[in-house]
């Protein structure tokens, strides 16, 4: 039976498969007749041959020769959509009817392939991705395989030319396309090429390649021994630029041992160490030091052996994903609220409201009424439409649980003390039971400068923006259970916060602070690519650290056994100290490597994060810093729904203790002249560099100096639309007011006139700046206008003020000067007329100072084209010019005399002069070489006032100052006063004066601060007097009052008092010199000091006494004070 069944299931399977054959059969002929029709419709188009074609039917066999073949590389002629998919499904059936046609085995050439399969072939290649450009951005390393792709793929196509500058646009972007942006409006053939020749210029550049090529190998980071991908990158990239290399030849110079040891420093050390011997080995077989194709094979051959699967494995990536996921559990498990978002109306940033913005939260309590007043907002909800008082969603404080706002919350402690205090028990009991005591570490001792820190420079991101990285410094603080982050760093991330409070406790207080927490933040090492999460990371004002506290690599060198690591850590940043890190981040504090020294010396130690020094100089020797440093530990209940319960963080704040030599430093700190070269910053060397090559004396006496750009002349945009604007705004103020028009215009018909201007015509070349201009009145000459140039004005986020250098202040010291104007008993002061005016700017500069104006002042007319040909009163640079080319004038002139140059060098503020001299001659010799001297220049010295009628006689009427109203009461005559710095001198008699102007103010803390600024007295001659009112201020400062709180019944009095008997001080007379006339020359002089200090405030003064054989004499020197 078994045998029979067996029988049976061979027959059936035999017969399926013949009946398999011959559905396939049908099928495979089937084909071929759908194939030998495509073939006649071919054959009938083309009539130039004589196809024949092989086929069974009716038994007959019909051969036909085919002649003429086409290459199959020519035109592809098209099937039906239906016909090509068949022909590309089964393409292996057709294979195999072709191999049925009827070949002469005798030919002597190789029979072509059918069109049939040439078809299929193409269709198939039609399938595949269209291959096309890459968008090139302007990156130099990326040119060459940009352009041979273009030309490839685009150019060689046959493309008409007009049409090759569209594709060109289309695969460009950045730079790149706008450096060739022009060529796209021009409609000739030729501008393809000139837009590629523009390309080829400046980027394709040899030089720019190669120094594209170094510069990356300039900046590449730092890779930490588990960075196997970052290795693997850096080899890839040196493949690059050895290939590069064997094209351009300025790449020979990494062939440099030097430069190879650069590139050496961004590898891990254990690499370090294998390349020093193959380096060793190289020496001892080539007598020569390693190439860089030597170099590029070994990194490649160190990459290989690092990212080998079975030879290593990256724990890094693997605690990196762990963490990953717990935190992403975390943040799951803690988000919930709303989504929706609002603005704040104050920075304009979303994630949070005005309630809990921190730019507001800053302000003073009547800054924040203040604007919510001006915006028209809801006191009790902070929103638009309605007031206070019928407000139905009134906010709730977080600090007191009443109905308002909680940055409108004022602390009332000082009215309910009484309260605190019969509730202070229960409270203190509830508040033992649920918090811990905390503890307060007190540091004080011999700190030193040179003491240092687990402090690295990070990178500081987020995942939601992990390309926006921010430069810290980080505090890794193993004292701290919490990570926290300075509130401008949390600005400049610019990221989704939380806002939070905080309850600080302490030994002595108990207080809340409004912060904000972060998630999802992200630390990665100066030299590092891997990326370390951090916890929650809390908002604080600042992260409290002396800069002195951070190792550099200088640190490193000053011990022998740390020199080791000296080159791996990352020299001294720009940037704050904005990142505090916890132990609850115990990746980024774990050590990997550490290198100790002796007992008491300090050691390094290497995290994830980078290399880091602990410690300073073991000996206490005499040299110590004065400052110590108070360390707190706190703990802080969260209030808000996070998961911490309770913050522990380490502060410190710094105390200072005074020594003699501080106080005295101190108190000479107003008399001091330093020497400008010592303190000179690199922009303002780079501001005398620029000033000195380009200064220079023109033909007609005048000097001239370019404007001195922080880096050249600039590229700035075409701003003459919104100049319009500006001068439509004046023109509006000009029909309210002809004065005001009247003045204005005789300003600019002056300077047109004096060629300190010019009318210029209509331009759109590049460096063109439009300055606005306003005109304003001195309060002591209301009827003469002085116009202003606003080089501030921004236009698309610049302006020409943010393009120049300001330069180092070249201006003397206003006490300097004053008391030289008090040496000798012959005093005079001048004044240059138009100082900034009198310096010309060089030719290429003056477009960048153009302004409009109407012809004539006509306002009928249209505005057109004017440009200043001299620095203005309103640039940035004009003062340190203007006082440059003063001393410059001085120093090149100074065989007319060096008393003269030595007045224009010391004795000027600014434009004016003031001098005292010993006798009435010499003061005329003086003025006399000056005049001449700044006339060498263009410069004119007037308004000369001496108080000598000899000298004054001596001066052209010209040049003297005309007599003011201003007056003083002598006797029965009456004495001109002048201004001399802001000093009122009666000229007559010899003497400073004091005419005060009090104005009436509000009895408020801001109208006495008003009041108490506006005496001036830079010398101190009145301080005594001067102090009383501002010991009220500090009073009122004390007791928190408000800026616009109403004076305190005990304080109005002597308010009062004050104010009405320093306007006695008119009757006070100073004699300006410091000995009588006639006195003669001293024989001895002294210096006699006296101070005093209390609670309220502290003061010293001087007298100078004078002795010869005609007497003695005493004069008032500068008083200080302090409150």
């Amino acid at each position: 039976m078994e045998l029979e069944e067996e029988m049976r299931r061979k027959q059936v399977v035999f017969k399926m498969s013949e009946l398999k054959r011959q559905l396939e059969e049908e099928r495979l002929q089937g084909k071929l007749k759908a194939q030998e029709a495509i073939m006649r419709v071919y054959d009938e188009e083309d009539g130039t041959s004589t196809v024949s074609s092989s086929s069974s039917r009716g038994g007959k066999t019909v051969v036909k020769k085919i002649e003429d073949q086409p290459n199959p590389t020519d035109v592809i002629p098209r099937a039906s959509p239906k016909l090509e998919s068949k022909l590309i499904d089964e393409p292996a059936s057709i294979v195999s009817q072709q191999a049925q046609v009827v070949l002469d085995p005798q030919a002597p050439m190789f029979q072509p392939r059918s069109p049939v399969l040439d078809l299929a072939d193409a269709l198939a290649q039609s399938r595949l991705p269209v291959p096309e450009p890459p968008i090139f951005t302007g990156d130099p390393l990326q040119y060459p395989d940009w352009v041979s792709a273009f030309t490839t793929l685009v150019e060689r196509r046959g493309i008409p030319p007009g049409e090759k500058i569209h594709y060109l646009r289309r695969y460009l972007g950045g730079p790149a396309k706008e450096a060739v942006s022009g060529y796209f409006l021009l409609r000739s053939e030729n501008a393809f090429e000139q837009a590629k020749s523009t390309l080829q210029k400046r980027f394709g550049n040899p030089f720019a390649i190669a120094e594209a090529f170094r510069t990356k190998l300039d900046v590449w980071p730092k890779i930490t021994s588990k960075d196997h991908n970052g290795l693997q990158r850096f080899a890839d990239f040196l493949q690059q630029c050895l290939v590069a290399k064997a094209e351009i030849v300025d790449l020979n110079i990494l062939d440099d041992i030097r430069e190879i040891n650069r590139m050496v420093a961004r590898l891990p050390d254990h690499i370090v160490h294998r390349w020093n011997r193959s380096v060793a080995q190289t020496k001892r077989e080539r007598l020569c030091y390693p190439r860089f194709a030597d170099f590029v094979s070994f990194i490649g051959n160190e990459a290989d052996i690092a990212n080998d699967p079975l030879l290593t494995v990256d724990v890094g990536k693997t605690r990196e994903r762990k963490q990953e996921t717990a935190v992403s559990k975390r943040v799951t498990l803690s988000t919930s609220g709303s989504t929706s978002q609002k603005q704040c109306l104050l920075c304009k940033r979303q994630h949070h409201s005005l309630n809990d913005c921190r730019e507001f939260l800053r302000k003073d309590m009547s800054q924040r009424k203040d604007f919510i007043k001006n915006e028209r907002l809801c006191y009790g909800c902070l929103e638009k439409g309605h007031m206070s008082k019928y407000c139905q969603s009134r906010l709730v404080c977080k600090k007191c649980s009443k109905r308002h706002p909680s940055c409108l919350h004022e602390d009332q402690r000082d009215s309910n003390k009484a309260n605190l205090a019969s509730s202070q028990p229960k409270e203190a009991q509830t508040a033992s039971t649920s918090n811990p005591q905390a503890v307060t570490h007190k540091v004080q001792g011999d700190e030193r400068s040179d003491l240092t820190s687990m402090i690295v420079p990070v990178y500081l991101s987020s995942t939601e923006r992990p390309d926006k990285e921010v430069l810290v410094y980080a505090l890794l603080d193993s004292m701290s259970n919490t990570t926290f982050l300075s509130e401008d760093v949390g600005q400049d991330l610019d990221v989704q916060s939380q806002p939070a409070t905080l309850s600080l406790t302490t030994l002595t207080d108990e207080i809340s602070i409004s912060t904000f927490k972060y998630d999802n933040l992200r630390v990665r090492g100066f030299y590092s690519s891997e990326k370390i999460r951090l916890p929650s990371t809390f908002t604080r004002q600042s992260i409290p650290l002396d800069d002195s506290h951070i190792p550099t690599p200088e640190t490193a060198s000053k011990w022998p056994h740390l020199v080791c690591v000296q080159d791996m850590i990352a020299p001294k940043q720009d940037c704050p100290v904005g990142l505090l890190i916890g132990y609850n981040c115990a990746q980024a504090l774990a050590p990997l490597t550490s290198v100790r020294g002796q007992n008491g010396e300090p050691y390094a130690v290497q995290t994830d994060l980078g290399w880091s020094i602990v410690g300073g100089q073991s000996d206490l020797s005499n040299s110590f810093d004065s400052f110590g440093h108070t360390y707190r530990t706190v703990s802080m209940k969260v209030e808000a729904p996070i998961d911490i319960k309770k913050v522990t963080f380490a502060y410190q704040s710094p105390l200072k203790e005074a020594t003699a030599s501080d106080f005295l430093q101190l108190m000479e700190r107003d008399f001091q002249e330093a020497e400008q070269a010592d303190a000179m910053s690199q922009n303002d060397k780079k501001f005398i560099q620029v000033v000195t090559e380009g200064l220079r004396q023109r033909e007609d006496g005048f000097y001239e100096m370019p404007l001195p750009f922080k880096k050249g002349p600039p590229s700035l945009p075409n701003n003459r639309q919104a100049a319009l604007g500006r001068l439509a705004g004046l023109k509006k103020q000009f029909l309210k007011k002809p004065e005001y028009h009247s003045h204005y215009k005789v300003f600019m018909k002056e300077i047109l006139a004096r060629g300190d201007a010019e009318m210029v015509g209509d331009s759109s070349d590049k460096g063109l700046w439009y300055i606005p201009h306003h005109g304003v009145y001195h309060p002591k000459k209301p009827g003469k206008v002085r116009v202003v140039f606003d080089c501030s004005a921004r236009y698309l986020g610049t302006s020409l003020n943010d393009h120049l250098l300001q330069g180092p202040d070249l201006i003397n010291p206003l006490i300097g000067v004053l008391l030289r104007f008090r040496q000798g008993p012959v005093a005079f002061m001048c004044d240059v007329e138009k100082m900034y005016h009198q310096f010309k700017v060089a030719d290429p500069h003056q477009n960048y100072l153009r302004f409009l104006w109407w012809e004539d002042g006509d306002l009928s007319k249209t505005p057109v084209d004017h440009r200043m040909k001299v620095h203005l009163f309103g640039a940035t640079s004009s003062p340190g010019c203007a006082n440059f080319g003063l001393k410059q004038i001085a120093e090149d002139h100074k065989k007319l005399g060096d008393r003269a140059a030595n007045f224009l060098k010391r004795n000027f503020y600014v434009d004016d002069g003031l001098k005292s001299m010993s006798s009435e001659q010499e003061a005329a010799v003086l003025i006399k070489d000056a005049t001449q001297m700044c006339a060498k220049g263009n410069l004119r010295l007037h308004k000369f006032v001496c108080n000598s009628k000899d000298v004054t006689s001596t001066i052209p009427k010209s040049e003297r100052a005309t007599v003011t109203n201003a007056s003083v009461q002598l006797g029965e005559q009456t004495s001109p006063i002048e201004r001399a710095l802001g000093l009122q001198w009666c000229v007559s008699s010899d003497e400073f004066c004091f005419r005060l102007t009090l104005k009436d103010q509000p009895l408020t803390r801001r109208g006495i601060l008003a009041t108490v600024a506006s005496v001036y007295d830079p010398l101190g001659l009145i301080a005594p007097v001067v102090l009383a009112g501002r010991m009220i201020l500090q009073e009122m400062c004390k007791q928190k009052m408000d800026w616009d709180h109403p004076v305190p019944d005990y304080l109005r009095t002597r308010w009062e008092i004050w104010r009405q008997e320093i306007l006695k001080l008119e009757t006070a007379k100073i004699p300006r010199c410091f000995q009588p006339k006639d006195f003669g020359e001293a024989e001895e002089v002294e210096l006699h000091h006296f101070s005093d200090a209390s609670l309220s405030g502290y003061g010293q003064c001087s007298y100078v006494r004078l002795r010869n054989q005609r007497g003695k004499s005493t004069a008032l020197l500068p008083w200080q004070r302090r409150e």
